[in-house]
């Protein structure tokens, strides 16, 4: 193999780290924000038994820029403690949200950069890269952008990713974004084998 391909390779697959990395760390994070609140919630029901935490997960969660008391303060977004839980939970929407980027990153950088740049350096076409695992990838990410999350008919033609049916919302849980990482990780290093 050429040095140029492995260079490209090895780029590529230090994005596709990199969004790994990402997907771990937030999810992690979401896991804190969930532990964050159901402390303070359980500190303010220690602290006035007359407070419920169905009560407390009513109750605004704000982030601003400023101390709240502050007049000048300013709001940047607004929720309340339940929904904070609910979106930062497993399956929650902040996941489902991340899953999807991820998704549509992997495939944005392949697609759209390194797919024709690898190809070029083995002297093959573009078209002629072509792999099961992108192929799935291309029918998540159309699903994805094209129809709001909502698997289109297309998705029945994966050959690896094969968990979600037309019409079924695409919720990718972390064992699924596992999966893609490793299924890419391995096509992308097979070209690299002589």
């Amino acid at each position: 193999m050429e040095q140029k391909t492995a260079n490209l390779i090895m780029e590529y697959a230090n994005k596709v780290d990199q969004i790994y990395g990402l997907y771990l760390d937030a999810t992690k994070g979401f896991t804190h924000n969930v532990e964050f609140i159901n402390r303070i919630q359980k500190d303010s029901t220690n602290r006035n038994p007359k407070l419920t935490i169905e009560y407390l997960d009513t109750v605004p969660f704000a982030y601003g820029i400023g101390h709240p008391a502050d007049v000048n303060m300013v709001l940047q977004h607004e929720t309340t403690q339940g929904n904070y839980k609910k979106r930062n939970g497993d399956n929650g929407a902040n996941v489902i949200v991340l899953g999807h980027l991820c998704i549509v990153q992997l495939y944005s950088y392949w697609e759209d950069n390194y797919r024709s740049k690898i190809a070029e350096s083995m002297n093959v076409k573009k078209t002629e890269l072509s792999s099961d695992i992108f192929g799935d990838i291309r029918h998540y990410r159309n699903s994805i952008i094209h129809h709001s999350g909502i698997a289109l008919k297309e998705i029945k033609k994966c050959k690896l990713l094969k968990w979600f049916n037309e019409g079924d919302q695409i919720v990718l849980n972390k064992n699924h974004i596992q999966d893609v990482i490793f299924h890419v990780k391995n096509e992308i290093i097979g070209w690299g084998k002589p």
